[in-house]
């Protein structure tokens, strides 16, 4: 009997407005399987005993009156200072990281992207076979996040003094995708990974 070959479990990583979600919609538009943490993040939270930790560590002020956690807000507040973000981060990594490990079990397929921008605080390497990192210099992704999200320069520069370095990620890559040179050319890289990728898998 043939015996059944190992899912490649691949996490596309990168920081604060690194380009992972027109990274994640290239591969999926190509015809990759992907799972987003931060969509699992956002599953996790709205979970009542999880609401519930939320409130007892942070209060309830970053709730709406229906009861629904206003995740701007407390990203505002959390991201300020350090130790609140190690605080959230206790309690919500643990849960995301085995919710992605619940989906990955489940699925039979040649390859799966994670899309997983906290990966190394996350303590989630291990859990996939390569990473794909998205890197550009950290002031272009402060502009780029100004403008994307509407926040200021010191938001946006309390995110990412709170993320892994650039050097941290490409020590762990598989792969490095430039995205400083333009959207057709980041596109254009991404599309030529892919392909090496399912050549290198006999998926085409």
């Amino acid at each position: 009997m043939e015996s059944k070959k190992q899912m490649l479990k691949i996490a596309l990583t990168g920081g604060l407005a690194a380009g992972k979600t027109l990274a994640a919609k290239t591969l999926a538009d190509l015809g990759a399987y992907i799972i987003d943490a931060d969509i699992v993040a956002r599953e996790v939270t709205a979970e009542p005993e999880v609401a519930d930790r939320i409130r007892q560590a942070f209060g309830e002020r970053y709730f709406d009156k229906d009861g629904k956690l206003n995740r701007r807000k407390l990203g505002k507040y959390v991201f300020a200072d350090p130790q609140r973000v190690k605080l959230l981060n206790s309690l919500l990594h643990p849960l995301i990281k085995q919710k992605i490990q619940d989906q990955l079990d489940c699925l039979q397929l040649p390859v799966v992207f994670v899309v997983a921008p906290l990966l190394i605080e996350s303590g989630m390497v291990d859990m996939f076979d390569r990473v794909w990192t998205i890197a550009s210099k950290p002031e272009i992704r402060i502009k780029r996040a100004i403008r994307r999200d509407n926040i200021s320069r010191r938001r946006a520069y309390n995110i990412l003094r709170n993320q892994a370095t650039e050097q941290q990620r490409a020590e762990i890559a598989s792969v490095v995708i430039n995205n400083e040179d333009g959207e057709d050319e980041f596109i254009a890289q991404i599309k030529n990974h892919y392909r090496d990728l399912t050549r290198e898998l006999g998926l085409t």
